[in-house]
This record gives structure tokens, sequence and C-alpha cells, in this order.
């Protein structure tokens, strides 16, 4: 997911211009991101931790069936039992219950991720606005020491008109920066804001799993019950002692 989505900016971005405003919105979008990411990472991993425990008590069950095989004194309806609680377990419980982290937790941790990516796009073209606009700033700044150095002089100023025309220009180029970057700063606050909006119903897409989860395996364990009493009574008995 890091490689895909990236919790800062894409290698082929180009830098953000250096401006205070645009650095404090740019902070808030980017520690947004990183939640979004983490939260997805976390996602992921819990399906493949199900699925895994599913497995492996798939797999207990098949070994204990391999253990006692060929036993005469087997407890087959305890073993019978374990098997089908296994099977609950690996198989039903997560076909009920996976696609909700699956399909809706990930799926929307996915989309949440992809529109926070297509918002920090639009950084794209601010270093070039604010290039121009740095461009005009250091040529007024110049004619303007020069100009300040010819009244000190007691010196004709002929560049008056000149001043005038990249004042007018760097007035646009100023314009032109500051309203893309507020549009980029909204975006981003407006991204902050709706953050809450999608993390709480992710976070509740994992609530209503875990709900259903340990309901489900709960349903799939009742059977053991009797497994517990049927290796009891197996312990008890003095065929516990017979090899045959």
């Amino acid at each position: 997911i890091n490689a895909e989505y990236g919790d800062r900016l894409q290698p082929s971005m180009p830098k953000p211009p250096k401006d205070k405003l645009l650095e404090v919105a740019l902070a808030r979008f980017d520690e947004v991101d990183s939640q979004a990411q983490g939260l997805l990472a976390k996602l992921k991993t819990a399906c493949h931790l199900v699925k895994q425990l599913g497995d492996v008590f798939q797999s207990l069950g098949d070994d204990a069936n391999g253990f006692y095989s060929g036993w005469r004194y087997a407890p087959k309806a305890a073993l019978r039992d374990f098997s089908q609680a296994q099977y609950g377990i690996a198989v039903h419980a997560q076909a009920q219950t996976l696609p909700v982290i699956q399909r809706d937790g990930i799926g929307s941790c996915e989309a949440w991720i992809l529109r926070l990516k297509e918002s920090r796009a639009r950084l794209q073209g601010l270093p070039e606005l604010h290039k121009v606009l740095d461009h005009y700033s250091k040529k007024v700044e110049g004619l303007q020491k020069d100009k300040d150095k010819a009244v000190k002089n007691a010196s004709k100023w002929k560049e008056e008109e000149r001043l005038m025309r990249n004042l007018d220009k760097l007035g646009n180029a100023r314009a032109n920066y500051e309203f893309a970057r507020d549009v980029v700063i909204d975006e981003f606050e407006k991204e902050v804001i709706l953050s809450k909006v999608d993390y709480s119903k992710i976070l509740g897409m994992v609530a209503h799993f875990q709900r259903q989860w340990s309901l489900e395996v709960v349903s799939a364990t009742e059977v053991n019950v009797a497994v517990v009493e049927g290796l009891k009574e197996l312990l008890a008995s003095p065929n516990i002692h017979k090899d045959e």
C-alpha cells in the first residue's frame, strides 16, 4: 500500500512551495492520509489472520483424525464434532463475516485513500505559479533597490514605467498563486473534516464484523461441549491405556 499510495508526496510530484499556510494545511492532510493507510494495513492484516486462524484450526481437525486413525477405541463422535467445529470456524464463519471487512471495510478505505490521492494531486500546479511569483518578486525588489539608490544619490530614475509594469505583473502573479493555493488548502481542510466520516463508518464495519464473527464462532463451537465430554469419558475409561 505504501508503494501504491505513499503517505507523502509521490516521487513524480514536484515539491510544494514554501508557504506557511500551505505547510500547516499539508501537515494536517498528511496526518489523515497516514491514518487512513495505517487503518487499511490493519484491516488487511486482520483478514489474513482470521483466514490463517481458520486454516490452522481446520488442519488441527485433520491432525486429530489422523492421530486416532486405526485405534479401536477412537472417540469417533468427539472427532466428528470437533472436525465439524473446525470447519465451521474455517469456512462458514468466514463466509458469513469476512465480506464485511473485505468488500465494505477495505473497499471503503481504499476509496478514501484514492480520494486523498486525488486531492493531493492539486498541489501539482502550485510550484509553477509560485515560480512566476518569485520571479517578479525578485525583479521588483531589484528595481526598487535601484530606484532607492538613485534617489539617495540624487540621480535621475528612468525605469519608473518598467517598475510599475513589473509591479502590475507581480500583483497578478500573487493573485493567481494565492487563489490556487487557497483552493488547495480548502480541499485539504475538507478532507480533514470528512476523515471523521470515513473513519467512523469503517470503524463501525469493523465492530460489526467482530460481533458477527464471534457469534458465528460461538455457534460453530457449540458441539465442542460434546467433544469435551467425550474426551473426558475416554480419559476416565480403561481403554485409554489399550493399544489396539
